[in-house]
Formats: structure tokens, sequence, C-alpha cells
């Protein structure tokens, strides 16, 4: 898969740390879709923002929205609503494994 380089240099994206990984599951349908192609920006310990990320837990990877509140909790949230969102408290926050930040999507139609 390619990308313009004038692209990735005006979303601020580093070549050496982006990777291409295939979505799964429909928990973030309709903004990702089983078997969508995802563009990620590694973290490589950069704070997260809000927006879409894939997070490691229990061994897998996952695409899910982040928020961050001010008082340092984080809400994962699926944009399928038939999945519950969770959080983790400013406590649990070093329980939070971000991998990357979804910076494209790609579907089939």
């Amino acid at each position: 898969m390619a990308f313009r380089t004038e692209w990735l240099r005006k979303e601020g994206l580093k070549p050496e740390r982006l990777a291409v990984i295939r979505a799964k599951g429909d928990s973030m349908e309709p903004t990702i879709s089983d078997n969508d192609i995802i563009l990620l920006h590694m973290a490589n310990g950069e704070a997260p923002r809000d927006g879409l990320h894939v997070i490691r837990m229990e061994g897998g990877l996952f695409v899910k929205r982040l928020q961050f509140s001010p008082l340092g909790d984080v809400k994962v949230v699926s944009d399928n609503p038939t999945y519950q969102s969770w959080e983790f408290t400013k406590e649990q926050r070093a329980d939070l494994h971000v991998v990357g930040r979804v910076v494209w999507a790609g579907k089939k139609f």
C-alpha cells in the first residue's frame, strides 16, 4: 500500500512509524467495518489524544475511540451502540496500552 509523501508530511506522519493492519469485527461500525484496512501511526511514547486508536488488551489488538478527561480518566468507546463503553481511571491509566492512532481507513464495497 502506498501513500503520497506530501500527504504524509501534511498530516505530520513519519513513514517509519506507520503500520497497516486489517480491522476485525463490527464494534466500530459504521466508522470502521470488518476487514477494512487501517493505517496506524505508532505511538512511540507520545501522549495520545481523543480519537480512534488501536489498543492492546488481553493479548489482542482493538480499534476503539478514546476520550481523555481533564482529570486523567480515559473512556473507551465502540462506535457500534450494541457494545458497552468502559473507563480507565487515572489510577488505572498504566494498564491502557495505546499502540497507535488510526490516521486512515480504506473500505471495500
